[in-house]
């Protein structure tokens, strides 16, 4: 896994990416060498990280 690219995205995703399960979900995710997918794979990922942090949003149709 590419330390450096995680650290940009720690920094955008902010206090999120501290949570083992986020960091699980980039460990999964990244490795996928297409582009698309793995950006939408982190849109995902980020919309999980939303509903772990605020329970009382759990809109799961929302994508």
């Amino acid at each position: 896994m590419n330390y450096k690219f995680y650290e940009i995205m720690s920094r955008i995703t902010g206090r999120l990416a501290y949570r083992p399960i986020i960091f699980a979900l980039y460990i999964m995710y990244f490795p996928c060498m297409s582009v698309p997918a793995s950006f939408l794979r982190y849109v995902i990922s980020v919309k999980v990280a939303s509903w772990l942090k605020e329970p009382e949003n759990n809109d799961f149709h929302v994508f």
